[in-house]
């Protein structure tokens, strides 16, 4: 069974669980073996967070060319981080997969 997809203002009530979020890549910032995606739809904004250690290396390769713009879907599990900027209760989600709009890259991870 899939997660169930929400929306950025709802992800403070998912913390803990596995979900999908999908919209657009506001910015991406990069440090070797981590990447933080910063994901937008139409409710807010949200940090997503793609270590490389807890991926496939396609997957987190895709990750770091994605540019702005790109219209992407993560799955991964959401967490708490006040420090994490965006306007969802200050959360944040480990990625685990990315799908793009016309391609597709899945694995299965923590």
């Amino acid at each position: 069974m899939a997660p169930p997809r929400i929306r950025i203002q709802d992800a403070g009530q998912h913390v803990g669980e596995s979900v999908e979020i999908a919209g657009w890549l506001y910015n991406l910032r990069k440090s070797g073996k981590i990447a933080f995606p910063l994901l937008r739809d139409g409710t807010g904004l949200m940090q997503c967070v793609a270590v490389k250690s807890a991926l496939p290396e396609p997957v987190f390769e895709t990750i770091k060319e994605l540019t702005q713009e790109s219209s992407v879907m993560f799955t991964g599990k959401i967490r708490a981080d006040a420090r994490a900027p965006g306007d969802a209760a200050r959360s944040a989600i480990s990625i685990v997969d990315v799908s793009l709009s016309n391609a597709s890259v899945r694995c299965s991870g923590t």
